[in-house]
């Protein structure tokens, strides 16, 4: 037997070869290609598995003599056809024109046509999607801005598409686009721009991917070559921050092209360099660690290949296809199993035959595919030639005239199988030596079921295929796409599972997110899983989560199926759970979904969607709607607080993350038969909603903007503010047209939910309309669980005499019952002291309190004691009745019946206060009045009213054990009026302290209500009989923040074979424990418990993790609280002891 030839002899002897059979032998004939086309332009091909082409070109439809109308056509070419079966055109969006070339991209499930359209409102880089194999295509969908497309791939990702362009003024462009619909437009970024020592490389540019998340591009301009890697630590394709610095690898070439598969990634590009009498092609290795191998040269002497593409099937097999300048521009080409032998150049077309231009090849697994090409410019011929199957053996160089060829075996394989289930193959021109005994060796790279072990500089690979080992020497990195498992000499069994101690040195990321402590690496038929802890970003980074990362001998790392998932991932008070997101392909993007709950944890859940992008966090939404059953909201135990639907999306950013959309909501105990608050904040109403939890995580609050009705009173505009660390508070505009005033105030107040206290306080205006003028004064208002008022004052002058005039107004009304206008200054009215003449006046004073009398004409006579004013109220029998009313010095004042507007005279104001009732407003009243009746109704009662004193409440706050406080008010001038006092929260929410019902000092004892910590108001309520009529301020104090749980106890660890219990004593006031589990296995886990549970059983725990496990409890409103920590380390490696035993020195 032969010696083997030495692999760096072979390239030389094939050469050799190559160059006696080109000298010896004429090329082989060629055939004519199939035209499928007569108006095509620009075409580009992909081939799928079952060797179909999938060919799209520019074309032009001519309606009528010389109007063309121009769109994208594509064909769908079974292997063997002559024909398009069918032919689709693919109308462009706008109907506008398309530009330049175009490209085909195919997976296992989808056909991808790629177009530029020009011009308009739609211009940019365009998709059609199939998903049923070329038969129909979708909406199209558009990538990026415009840019003319040079070449396409998938990637990185399965849902993305990158597109170089083929010349860019300002510099070569790339654009990683989404296929999601609904997601942005990408904007291109130059990577050409101003690199050659200041100018722009602008021409012929392609990519590929160095692995699955690593994709790289070259281009030209003038001589040079240009490459530019993606840093792999990087996260955005479309950021010229991801990219490496450009580098020149030939300074005499041009026309570019790159191919990446099984057998690594290549580029190759156009020698300008005269050689052996032509310009050959170049093909160069891009090795995993970016480094370029040396410069093979294809094409037979005397050869000028132009116009190339060069492309890999999924089998590892290079094809480089082109037209030969210095052969008649005959389209040929040339492949390789894996870019070491290369074929002789083969040749498609006819002798004379315009091969065209824009060459393109597409392949199949087995080797078979097309070359496609069109003739000229737009509107001429598409052709098409066939490329037979290859097999798996090395290609020879072209056999004698006459001789069959013969396949050349490898001199040393280049694939071994290890196991039944795991081959090894090398990536580089290097290949297996054979050692003996099932044992093979190399210096190259190689890769084993998708997992790359990235040769050194020196180093050695070995495979024991009788062990089932593969043992790597020397520094060599271990990888899964751009993942760093391992670095340095070790020996895998591939039958078992590998443990990799810590990933957390490398910095590694996966698609923008940290990967962190151990791994586990299982091979599989179908390549390997990878299984690691990944980090997740803000807001919910206070866990990891696990993802099983999928590689294959074929494509590497596969993140077409990763999955990121988690149990529980606390947010503040609320918790999400079974958090499962997958890789869309799409910008670095995870889509999918979580549940989220709301304090307590056995409380409903709602499904959220949920997405990250390029390393942190992109959106959530979640919507609730009818018909359901009303969410309650557990944050808030009593009174329920109620969702009857809701949709929320989210932002995270530097003050915390907000849920945002809209929501119906309703609130708080009924009163009157009425909820407090209800809300429709529904973006459909003009309403918006937010669920908001800042960066500290100690509570939560939801917002909502909208149609408020505060019990029955209609609000036009306002917004709740719900936290769990404080009362539901509210804000917002009523408007109450009433008589004659219309009082439009804005309202801010709160329910404190643990007790229905209902408050709010707010100011307006009142607009009045009376014959002393027309305007509008200041109000405040008052709404509580009595009911609303409003009180205001309008300043004027007598139309007649020009006395200036203070007219008080005012408005109450207890819930469920009707409102009352009028003066809030007033006390109760009680019926007034009547005179009258003879018998009529005995018969007044016998009625007594409801005095009446009939409408007669007679003058009655009204006592009024003195002081600074006295309000009167005229009531008549089945309406407002007309009188005049005279006092002390002429003062007099005449109302008309059916008063519908005030009226002023002798500094006396009358108003109308209800259907059948007018206030009468008397300044400086003392004496005697008489009241004489006019027309109208008969006067059916007459009341009088003194003024309310104003209450002094001056008050201090001291503070006690704990939380607890003191209260001291020292009251004077109540009178007959009562005071509720109470604390105001900042936002407007109250909680009622207590009642004072006399003059002196009160002392009330209170714990301020959950909230922000800070200062504080406590006023006191003015209560005149069941009216509201006022508020006074008691003191200000500092309040507390919200009361956390204390820390369990005790929290003690112990340890199983393979699990890890840990025991905790009970916290009082718990509604459930939180339970973290920090690994050195690259855990960060949070675990749940109820109430009553005292232990809890961590699964997965071997004796050489460390664990620390943080016990915390937390409240009904979702806080925690102090935790106590406990740590279980790694069990002491025992050395095993030598069963050797020592030779005696003993002398026998």
């Amino acid at each position: 037997m032969p010696p083997l030839v030495p692999s760096l002899l072979r390239p030389l002897l094939w050469l050799v070869a190559t160059i006696a059979v080109a000298l010896a032998a004429p090329a082989a004939a060629g055939a004519a290609g199939i035209q499928i086309a007569s108006d095509g332009d620009a075409p580009g091909i992909a081939v799928d598995a079952a060797g179909t082409g999938h060919i799209a070109f520019a074309s032009a439809v001519e309606p009528t003599p010389g109007n063309f109308t121009y769109d994208y056509s594509y064909c769908r070419l079974p292997r063997g056809a002559t024909a398009c079966a069918p032919r689709t055109r693919l109308t462009t969006p706008g109907n506008e024109t398309p530009f330049g070339r175009t490209r085909v991209l195919v997976d296992a499930t989808r056909v991808i046509v790629l177009g530029d359209i020009c011009c308009g409102a739609t211009e940019g880089i365009w998709a059609w999607t199939s998903t049923n194999g070329g038969t129909t295509f979708g909406a199209p969908k558009k990538l990026a801005t415009d840019m003319w497309v040079a070449d396409a791939i998938i990637g990185p990702g399965d849902n993305a598409v990158s597109i170089v362009d083929y010349v860019s003024t300002g510099g070569i462009q790339w654009a990683t686009g989404s296929l999601v619909n609904g997601s942005p437009v990408t904007n291109p970024i130059r990577l050409g721009a101003d690199i050659d020592n200041g100018a722009d490389v602008d021409s012929y540019a392609d990519l590929g991917l160095l692995n699955e998340t690593t994709p790289y591009m070259v281009m030209h301009s003038g001589s040079k070559v240009w490459l530019r890697l993606f840093d792999s630590t990087k996260n955005d394709p479309n950021s010229l921050a991801s990219w490496g610095a450009p580098q020149v690898i030939e300074t005499n070439g041009t026309e570019p092209g790159a191919a990446y598969g099984p057998s690594g990634a290549f580029l190759g590009y156009e020698t300008l360099t005269y050689d052996q009498g032509g310009y050959p092609y170049a093909v160069r290795r891009l090795a995993d660690d970016g480094t370029l191998g040396p410069i093979m040269k294809i094409g037979a002497v005397g050869a000028s290949p132009n116009d190339a593409d060069m492309t890999q099937d999924t089998s590892g097999r290079l094809f480089v296809a082109y037209q030969d300048n210095h052969d008649d521009n005959r389209l040929k080409y040339q492949w390789s199993k894996r870019g070491v032998t290369w074929s002789d150049p083969i040749v498609l077309s006819d002798p004379g035959e315009d091969a065209g231009r824009n060459t393109q090849v597409g392949l199949a697994p087995d080797g078979g595919g097309w070359v496609v090409a069109d003739m000229a410019n737009t509107r001429t011929p598409v052709k098409v030639w066939p490329i037979s199957p290859k097999g798996d053996e090395d290609p020879a160089p072209a056999p004698p005239p006459g001789a069959s060829p013969t396949p050349v075996p490898l001199a040393c394989p280049a694939q071994i199988a290890v196991s039944t289930l795991v081959k090894a193959q090398v990536r580089t021109s290097d290949c297996f030596k054979d050692l003996g005994k099932g044992r093979y060796s190399t210096t190259g790279s190689v890769r084993v079921n998708g997992i790359d072990f990235v040769a050194p500089a020196s180093g050695t690979f070995t495979v024991d295929t009788k062990a089932h080992t593969v043992e790597a020497k020397g520094a060599y990195k271990v990888q899964a796409g751009s993942i760093v498992l391992q670095q340095g000499s070790r020996t895998w069994n591939v039958t078992q599972v590998q443990q990799i101690d810590d990933l957390s040195a490398f910095g590694v990321k996966l698609l923008g997110l940290g990967v962190k402590g151990k791994a586990d690496v299982t091979f599989t038929a179908a390549g390997a899983d990878l299984g690691v802890n990944v980090e997740l970003p803000s807001p919910i980074d206070g866990v990891r989560g696990r993802s099983v990362l999928k590689t294959t001998m074929a494509g590497g790392l596969k993140v077409t199926d990763l999955h990121i998932t988690a149990d529980t991932v606390p947010l503040g008070p609320i918790e999400i759970r079974n958090l499962d997101i997958a890789y869309t392909g799409a910008n670095d993007g995870f889509e999918g979904k979580a549940e989220i709950y709301l304090p307590p944890a056995a409380g409903k859940a709602i499904t959220m969607g949920f997405g990250l992008e390029n390393g942190a966090f992109k959106h959530a939404e979640f919507e609730v709607a009818p018909p359901l059953p009303p969410l309650p909201l557990p944050l808030w135990a009593t009174p329920p607080v109620t969702l009857n639907r809701v949709g929320l999306a989210a932002r995270n950013d530097a003050k915390g993350f907000t849920l945002s959309g809209g929501l119906e909501l309703i609130a708080g105990k009924e009163i009157a038969g009425f909820r407090p608050i209800a809300i429709d904040a529904l973006p459909s109403s003009g309403g918006g909603a937010s669920l908001f939890i800042p960066k500290k995580g100690d509570y939560a609050v939801i917002s909502a903007s909208g149609k408020i009705v505060i019990l029955d009173i209609p609000v036009a505009y306002g917004g709740i503010k719900l936290s769990t660390a404080g009362p539901l508070t509210f804000k917002g505009g009523a408007n109450i047209d009433f008589e004659i005033v219309d009082i439009d105030v804005s309202i801010e107040g709160g329910i404190n939910l643990s007790n229905a206290d209902f408050y709010a306080g707010g100011k307006g205006k009142t607009c009045v309309s009376i014959l002393i003028g027309t305007g509008c004064a200041s109000v405040s208002a008052i709404v509580s669980s009595i009911g609303f008022a409003a009180c205001g004052s309008f300043e004027g002058k007598e139309n007649l005499t020009g006395v200036s005039v203070s007219v008080s107004l005012g408005f109450d009304r207890k819930w469920g019952g009707g409102g009352n206008l009028g003066s809030c200054k007033y006390d109760e009215y009680k019926p007034a002291s009547l005179a009258a003449s003879g018998a009529s006046a005995r018969r007044l004073a016998r009625a007594g309190r409801a005095a009446r009398f009939a409408q007669l004409g007679g003058a009655q006579t009204v006592a009024l004691p003195g002081g600074s004013d006295r309000g009167v109220r005229v009531k008549g029998a089945g309406g407002k009745p007309g009188f005049t009313f005279a006092g002390p010095g002429g003062r007099t004042i005449t109302v008309p019946s059916g008063l519908s507007t005030a009226v002023a005279g002798g500094n006396v104001v009358a108003i109308p206060v209800g259907p059948d009732e007018v206030e009468l407003q008397v300044k400086n009243p003392g004496g005697s009045w008489t009241l004489t009746p006019t027309e109208g109704p008969a006067v059916a009662a007459v009341e009088t009213a003194k003024a309310l004193p104003t209450p002094k409440t001056p008050g201090s706050v001291r503070k006690l054990a704990g939380r607890s406080r003191e209260l001291t008010v020292r009251t004077s001038n109540l009178g007959d009026q009562r005071l509720i006092v109470r604390e105001v929260l900042p936002d407007g929410g109250a909680h009622e302290l207590g009642t004072v019902r006399a003059n002196g000092t009160s002392k009330l004892r209170f714990t301020p209500t959950d909230g922000p910590a800070g200062k504080r108001t406590i006023e006191a309520v003015v209560i005149a009989g069941d009216r509201q009529v006022g508020t006074t301020p008691v003191t200000t104090f500092t309040a507390p923040g919200p009361a956390k749980l204390a820390a369990p106890r005790s929290v003690s660890l112990k340890r199983a074979k393979s699990s890890l219990t840990v025991r905790w004593s009970k916290v009082t006031g718990a509604t459930r424990y939180r339970v973290l589990v920090t690994s050195t296995d690259g855990r960060k886990q949070i675990l749940t418990a109820p109430s009553s549970a005292r232990k809890l059983t961590v699964p997965e725990v071997t004796g050489d993790d460390k664990v620390t496990i943080r016990v915390s409890a937390v409240s009904k409103v979702g806080i925690e609280g102090k935790g106590k920590a406990a740590t279980s380390k790694a069990a002491k490696k025992t050395p095993k002891k030598s069963t050797t035993k020592k030779k005696s020195t003993k002398k026998k």
